[in-house]
C-alpha cells in the first residue's frame, strides 16, 4: 500500500493496523513529518510502514505496478493542475493489475449541489489559503483520471465519513449529508487498474 502525501499517517497507520500482513509506504516532502510520523508509528506499535521523502509526481524510486493499493486523503486540492495530473499518472503507472486507487476529497461542484455549500467551500479557498481548491473542484476528475490511463468503466465513487466527536458536535447530523462542517463527509474518486 502507498499513501501519497501521507504527512504523519493519520489516514493510513489505521490501515497498517488493519492488515499487519501488508507493507505500508508514506511517501512525502515534508522530511519533518515523516520523521514524526515514524516516531508515532513506533509508539502505536506499527512495525509494518516505512516513510519516504518523495513528491507524488515522480515516484520513480518505485518500480512500474509496485502497489496493491494507492490513497491520497485530503491532498489534492493542495496541488495545481500539473501536480494533480502527474500524481494521477504516477498512480497508473505504479499500480498492479487489479490493484485500486482512492483519492478521498471535498466532493466536486455540481447543480445539484445548494448555491450555499458552494459558496462556503469557494470562502475556505479564498481565506483559508486554499489557492487551488474551488480549481480543482472545476475539474472533471473523471476525464483526469482516463487522461492518465485508467478505463472509464474502471472509475469508482463513493463517499466517507469521519467520526464526529458529539462533545464536540452534538448536532452534526447522523444522515449521508454534508452538514456544513459539524460532519467530516469526503467524496472518493478512484479507479481499478
Amino acid at each position: 500500500m502507498l499513501e501519497i502525501g501521507g504527512t504523519v499517517g493519520h489516514s493510513s497507520l489505521p490501515l497498517a493496523q488493519a492488515f499487519p500482513d501488508a507493507e505500508l509506504t508514506i511517501a512525502d516532502l515534508g522530511a519533518p513529518v515523516l520523521r514524526y510520523g515514524l516516531a508515532r508509528a513506533k509508539s502505536l506499535g506499527v512495525d509494518n510502514v516505512r516513510f519516504v521523502q518523495a513528491s507524488g509526481e515522480d515516484l520513480s524510486l518505485f518500480e512500474d505496478q509496485s502497489f496493491d493499493w494507492i490513497q491520497t486523503t485530503m491532498f489534492l486540492h493542495e496541488l495545481s493542475t500539473r501536480a494533480l495530473r502527474n500524481i494521477f499518472a504516477e498512480t497508473r503507472r505504479l499500480l498492479r493489475p487489479g490493484g485500486v486507487v482512492l483519492h478521498v476529497e471535498q466532493p466536486q461542484y455540481a447543480p445539484e449541489m445548494p448555491l450555499c455549500e458552494q459558496a462556503m467551500r469557494d470562502w475556505d479557498a479564498f481565506y483559508n489559503n486554499e489557492p487551488f481548491w474551488s480549481r480543482m473542484h472545476e475539474m472533471d476528475l473523471d476525464a483526469e483520471m482516463v487522461a492518465a490511463g485508467f478505463a472509464a468503466d474502471s472509475l469508482i465513487h463513493g463517499g466517507v465519513f469521519g467520526v464526529v466527536d458529539r462533545e464536540l458536535f452534538p448536532d452534526a447530523a447522523e444522515d449521508e449529508t454534508e452538514d456544513y462542517g459539524r460532519k467530516a463527509a469526503w467524496h472518493v474518486i478512484g479507479a481499478v487498474a
